[in-house]
């Protein structure tokens, strides 16, 4: 039973790092490499700032799926506009 206690802890806390190293990477990108590539982004809130948000929200497994969704749906003649960061409902 403690074996399960510890790993549920240290997936949480693997999440939390994973989690803040993206959030760093984000940044790193928003500050010096967002203005080569330009700003592109056919969604608000931009693509960077919708995963730093999604990172925070919901750490790193759940919002890499929810960005990578957000990130596959970014292609010509796809949808636009104001797409925020989804509520995920969690079945307990």
């Amino acid at each position: 039973m403690h074996l399960m206690g510890f790993l549920k802890k240290f997936r949480a806390l693997a999440a939390n790092i994973l989690a803040n190293l993206s959030s760093s990477l984000i940044v790193f990108y928003q500050v010096f490499l967002s203005y080569i590539f330009g700003g592109n982004c056919r969604f608000y809130p931009t693509c960077s700032c919708y995963a730093k948000e999604a990172f925070h929200k919901y750490g790193f497994f759940t919002a890499f799926a929810i960005v990578l969704k957000r990130i596959i749906s970014c292609r010509p003649f796809g949808r636009h506009g104001y797409d925020p960061v989804p509520e995920v409902k969690f079945n307990v």
